[in-house]
C-alpha cells in the first residue's frame, strides 16, 4: 500500500515537473476574482435554500455523493455543478408546480474541503484536505513550508483545464503581505500546487 501511494506521488511529481517548466503560465493577480456566486456548488458542500414567505419548504442540507439535496415537495434536486444562482432558478422551476410564483436563493454555507497535492521543494509533500476559505499560503503550510532550495517567485498551481494544464504563478512575498488577488485564490478539485527550487 505505502509503496504503490509513493509510486503514485512519483508519477505525480513528474507530471507537476513536466507541466511547471517552460511553457506559458499566468500571474495569480491576472487570474479573474470570481465572486462567491460564481462558484460552483460541490459534492459536500452545505447548502442553505430560502423560499420567500415559504420559510417551511427551506432547507440546509449538505449536497451528498450523488449531486442532490432533498427538499420538502420536491424530494431530491440536483445543485452540484450549478452556481448559486442557477441552482436557485432550477428549484424555482421545479416548485412552480406547488408553489405561485415562488422566490428561491441558494446560498453556499460551508465550502466542502478539497484534497490538493502538494509538491516539489517542500518540506512534506502530499495531499492535504483544505476547506474552502484556505489558499496557496495555507497549503504551504500544509506542506511544512518552503525548503531552503525553493525558489519563492517560482510556486505554481497546475489546474486542469479541457485537455490543457493551466499554471497560475504566485510569489510568497506577496502571499504573505496579502498584497493583490492572490491571497484569494480558491482551489478546485484537480488543483496541484508545484515549489519549484531556484
Amino acid at each position: 500500500m505505502t509503496r504503490a501511494i509513493h509510486g503514485w506521488c512519483g508519477a505525480l511529481v513528474l507530471l507537476a515537473c513536466a507541466c511547471a517548466h517552460g511553457g506559458s503560465f499566468v500571474w495569480a493577480d491576472r487570474v479573474p476574482d470570481r465572486r462567491v456566486d460564481e462558484m460552483v456548488i460541490r459534492h459536500g458542500d452545505l447548502v442553505r435554500v430560502t423560499v420567500a414567505q415559504q420559510d417551511q419548504l427551506g432547507v440546509t442540507a449538505r449536497v451528498r455523493p450523488d449531486g442532490r439535496i432533498t427538499m420538502p415537495l420536491l424530494t431530491d434536486v440536483e445543485v452540484a455543478g450549478l452556481t448559486p444562482p442557477a441552482a436557485a432558478a432550477r428549484i424555482q422551476a421545479a416548485l412552480e408546480g406547488f408553489v405561485v410564483s415562488p422566490r428561491v436563493t441558494v446560498g453556499v454555507e460551508e465550502r466542502a474541503p478539497v484534497r490538493v497535492a502538494v509538491l516539489g521543494a517542500v518540506t512534506r509533500p502530499g495531499m492535504y484536505d483544505l476547506d474552502g476559505s484556505q489558499g496557496v499560503l495555507h497549503a504551504l503550510a500544509s506542506a511544512g513550508g518552503l525548503t531552503e532550495l525553493a525558489d519563492d517567485g517560482g510556486i505554481f498551481v497546475l489546474r486542469p483545464n479541457g485537455s490543457q494544464m493551466q499554471r497560475v504563478r504566485f510569489s510568497l512575498a506577496l502571499l504573505t503581505r496579502g498584497e493583490g488577488v492572490g491571497h484569494r485564490f480558491a482551489f478546485q478539485p484537480g488543483d496541484v500546487v508545484l515549489v519549484e527550487e531556484e
